[in-house]
């Protein structure tokens, strides 16, 4: 996505400085379909890469800033019509294999807080018993310092060695508690990860044009990660917190009375029940605006970074440091009802913490022995450690909640196309399975023939349709070229090709059967997009060209770069195919082999030829190079895969020379010149 975000901050920086410039083009993806649209009707400068244009005063919006003239704000999303418990059953439902590790977390952790409870009750008696011994306040029997005297409740080294015990208890049950609630936790990121990630790639290129690819990022990753902190440390806090407290209270009633134990119980009663859940809900909303600003902050960041050439050839420096500024400023003030929520609790849980120990210490006053009294304290005491580890998983359970919201309605976002029923290609004598093409196969691939009929197609959310009654037929195994300027429609109609939309009127049929009939694996598997942007991955080349033909052999490989007129070129890099490429450092600038504009094309062409696909859509597949190499790759093209069927788009005319079909694209029209 790294024309995308170089363009839009692009485009920000161009709109500040030239209102009424434009010609700015969509940048798209190439095999991967990380594509992003073409301008509709005419071309603003203003507008970001990969958003149709609906000429609309919204496209001057800087980057990165939040759009508040959207008219799908005021719609409740997904998750808003989710109660808590509902998002709190869909997370527990996807992560259903990580529950048997959760319980063994919790009651690790319940068995931690049992000890480190009886080592300070059992501290508190040993040292009060060392000091002044046992004496019952009305008899006067009992044991002195030094063990004598009539009572058998003095200093004992067993006591001692309890205390050890306990000690060695509490640290074993909580690296066992630590070890399996991060285990849960990574594995739970794992699963979430996979999950989003399954739910999003179905629904490519469609759910990255109607989301920020900023919030996208965000996501897939700050959301998941602290979606983290419910597992590790939510789920078995709270859960030991309101099983363990309540049983606690009673039976400490039970054995030293509920005359002592009434005001610490009530105060116990009041941490757990009711502080946390002060200020929930306000922070809560806030959290999820706060994420929201989050979000914008990184796709500014990411715009900013990418088109940071622009950025300073337009001057702009400043102000996209003043409106990274004034979003910051937005992350601040979301963030402080939350921050005053969790201080607020903190502070009260630490008064009632030590009302509940004092009351334990007047009401047992002159009726239990000293020793016996020092231990019920400091039991009470740590005793409030369950109500204040749910007030610390509070104050991090808002985040995560809002996290899970956007996590589920970005994975329930509607797919802009769904799977048919048949498979392209499949089982044909004509298409072999196998990926790769080789020299005595290339004849063997026939393309179909393709027929677009009475085809309308407008962008949701934009104001005019981007094509309008577009008729074309391109025969089975024939070349078309589609000539026109920049947002006239080209690319759009490419994508409707390889069915990233559905048009709202007509059709498009490969050898007489509508698209909506295939799968689309096997639509996008047969019919295959070269763009005129392409985004490597970082690797080496043969691990890029594999991307789409992982069984590709050497010589396969080297074919695919010979037809792309790649070859000569990666045989002088310094490891050849294995040369690294596509790694990004400072300013998104690779820090592996930098390869120009031009060979990231024909790498990106070669690519495709590794696919054998039946259909080569090229969407100025060429703009970086210079004519004559331009012609010779067609040349090489048509020689080496005769029958493949392409349709080609662009602005310059010598592309149409020997083509079968040649139409003029204006506005969204299509007009067939030559056929």
């Amino acid at each position: 996505m790294n024309a995308t975000h170089k363009s839009s901050a692009q485009a920000s920086a161009q709109a500040s400085a030239q209102a009424s410039s434009g010609n700015t083009h969509a940048a798209a993806s190439g095999n991967m379909h990380a594509a992003a649209q073409p301008t509709a009707a005419e071309p603003a400068a203003a507008q970001p890469a990969g958003q149709p244009n609906t000429a609309e005063p919204a496209a001057a919006q800087p980057a990165g800033q939040p759009n508040t003239a959207e008219p799908a704000a005021a719609q409740p999303t997904p998750s808003q019509q989710l109660s808590t418990r509902q998002l709190i059953g869909w997370l527990t439902g996807i992560t259903k294999p990580v529950h048997g590790p959760l319980l063994i977390s919790a009651l690790c952790r319940a068995v931690q807080i049992l000890a480190d409870i009886a080592m300070f009750a059992l501290a508190g008696y040993a040292a009060v018993a060392a000091v002044v011994g046992v004496v019952d306040p009305e008899t006067g029997a009992g044991s002195t310092a030094t063990g004598t005297g009539d009572g058998s409740f003095g200093f004992s080294w067993w006591i001692v060695a309890g205390i050890a015990a306990c000690a060695v208890l509490k640290a074993l049950f909580r690296y066992l508690e630590q070890f399996t609630g991060h285990y849960v936790a990574f594995r739970a990121l794992e699963i979430l990860r996979t999950y989003v990630f399954s739910k999003l790639w179905p629904k490519a290129p469609a759910v990255v044009i109607r989301q920020k690819s900023g919030d996208i990022l965000a996501s897939l990753t700050r959301d998941v990660d602290r979606i983290e902190v419910f597992y590790a440390h939510t789920v078995a806090p709270l859960a030991v917190a309101y099983l363990l407290t309540p049983a606690l209270i009673i039976i400490g009633g039970i054995t030293c009375g509920w005359k002592i134990l009434a005001g610490a119980a009530i105060c116990l009663l009041v941490s757990l029940c009711i502080i946390p859940y002060l200020g929930f809900s306000s922070s809560l909303r806030a959290t999820e605006k706060l994420l929201g600003a989050r979000a914008d902050l990184t796709q500014h960041v990411t715009d900013t970074l990418y088109g940071m050439d622009e950025v300073l050839a337009f001057a702009r420096a400043a102000e996209r440091a003043e409106e990274m500024d004034e979003i910051g400023r937005q992350v601040s003030r979301h963030a402080r009802p939350a921050r005053f929520a969790s201080a607020l609790r903190a502070g009260l849980n630490t008064i009632l913490s030590a009302a509940g120990t004092i009351s334990v210490l007047a009401l047992g006053a002159g009726t239990v022995p000293a020793p016996l009294l020092a231990a019920l304290a400091l039991a009470v005491l740590r005793s409030f450690e369950l109500p204040r580890s749910i007030e610390e998983a509070t104050a991090a359970l808002d985040a995560s909640l809002a996290a899970a919201r956007r996590l589920y309605d970005i994975s329930q976002e509607p797919a802009a196309v769904t799977d048919g029923p048949k498979e392209l290609g499949a089982g044909t004598a004509e298409f072999p399975q196998a990926t790769p093409v080789s020299a005595r196969e290339a004849e063997l691939i026939t393309g179909p023939a393709i027929d677009v009929e009475n085809l309308s197609f407008t962008y949701a959310g934009a104001s005019a349709p981007v094509l309008q009654d577009i008729t074309l037929h391109v025969p089975a195994g024939g070349r078309a070229v589609i000539l026109g300027r920049s947002g006239s429609g080209k690319s759009t109609l490419l994508h409707l090709l390889v069915r990233y939309f559905d048009p709202e009127n007509g059709q498009i049929c490969l050898d007489g059967e509508p698209l909506t009939q295939f799968t689309l694996e096997s639509l996008r598997r047969n019919v295959v997009e070269v763009s005129q942007r392409n985004q490597l991955l970082a690797g080496t080349i043969a691990d890029n060209l594999r991307l789409g033909a992982p069984q590709a052999t050497s010589a396969e490989i080297w074919q695919a770069l010979e037809i792309a007129g790649l070859a000569a070129e990666v045989r002088e890099m310094p490891q050849g195919v294995d040369t690294k490429v596509g790694e990004q450092g400072g300013h998104g600038r690779p820090t592996g082999y930098a390869l120009s504009g031009g060979q990231v094309q024909r790498l990106s062409l070669a690519r495709a030829i590794l696919m054998r696909p039946r259909v080569l859509l090229l969407d100025e597949f060429a703009s970086s190079l210079n004519p004559d190499l331009e012609a010779q790759i067609r040349a090489q093209l048509a020689e080496a895969l005769p029958g493949l069927t392409i349709v080609e788009v662009s602005h310059r005319p010598e592309a149409a020379a020997g083509a079968d079909v040649v139409a003029h694209m204006d506005r969204g029209r299509l007009r067939v010149t030559a056929q």
